[in-house]
């Protein structure tokens, strides 16, 4: 989970709160932090649309198919 956190933080599509430094706290914290700056909301979608990949369900679809039937 970290690594997968790790790519969207870098990308400017998120935040992320280590599980060992996870607390009601603190998530509300950084919730209020991000619900009180639109522009840093709008800006994570914009980096996040820019980093999606719109196919990715079809390819992860067909690369396990090819998985199952023995196929490169």
């Amino acid at each position: 989970q970290t690594e997968n956190a790790r790519h969207f933080v870098v990308a400017g599509a998120g935040l992320a709160i280590a599980e060992g430094e996870l607390e009601a706290r603190r998530l509300a914290h950084a919730l209020q932090t991000c619900l009180g700056d639109f522009e840093a909301l709008v800006t994570m979608a914009e980096a996040a649309r820019a980093g999606a990949h719109a196919d990715a369900a079809v390819r992860l679809a067909a690369a396990c198919v090819a998985a199952a039937e023995g196929r490169p």
